[in-house]
């Protein structure tokens, strides 16, 4: 899973004590809602994170309880949630899975959670929460095309199917 806090260098630049108080909440909810689903912040990436958690079920269970405690703070996060296979080196994760999983992330809609076809194929018999599918994608410099999903739950931000991504996603042909 990664995260990102939406516009917090924009803010930073026009009222620094407000982004501080929402980057501090952003990593409350972050460290809590990790503790609270068995996940690890693997990396602190300024007003980011990547973590690993035990499930996909855990990984968007932690997503949509971080997204709900933070919209009602106003503050806006993407999170974007896929799985695959990470090499563990002895101070960060590498690997495809890492590099998908952070293009998915950017592409999230702030107040959102956006799953890769891999995480939605763990969690989609499930029936804690809805999901929207977007449709099919080639991420940039990433080989295969993914089936990109947003969760759909009460508190949370969920583009419509017909939803618009930015250009550096761009739907794959033959769909």
């Amino acid at each position: 899973m990664f995260t990102d806090v939406v516009g917090y260098t924009a803010l930073m630049q026009t009222d620094e004590r407000v982004a501080i108080d929402k980057r501090d909440r952003y990593m409350r909810a972050l460290e809590g809602h990790h503790d609270d689903f068995g996940g690890t912040i693997v990396q602190r990436l300024g007003d980011g994170s990547m973590s690993m958690f035990p499930s996909s079920l855990a990984a968007v269970s932690a997503a949509v309880a971080i997204q709900r405690e933070l919209t009602a703070h106003d503050v806006p996060v993407r999170i974007g949630v896929h799985v695959g296979e990470v090499i563990v080196e002895p101070e960060r994760l590498t690997g495809d899975a890492v590099n998908i999983a952070a293009r998915i992330e950017s592409f999230a809609v702030p107040g959102g959670v956006m799953l890769s076809d891999s995480a939605y194929d763990q969690i989609k018999n499930r029936n804690d929460f809805g999901v929207v599918r977007l449709g099919r994608f080639k991420l940039k410099n990433v080989g295969r095309p993914f089936e990109l999903y947003a969760v759909a739950a009460d508190g949370l931000v969920a583009p419509d199917s017909e939803a618009s991504l930015t250009s550096s996603i761009s739907p794959s042909s033959g769909t």
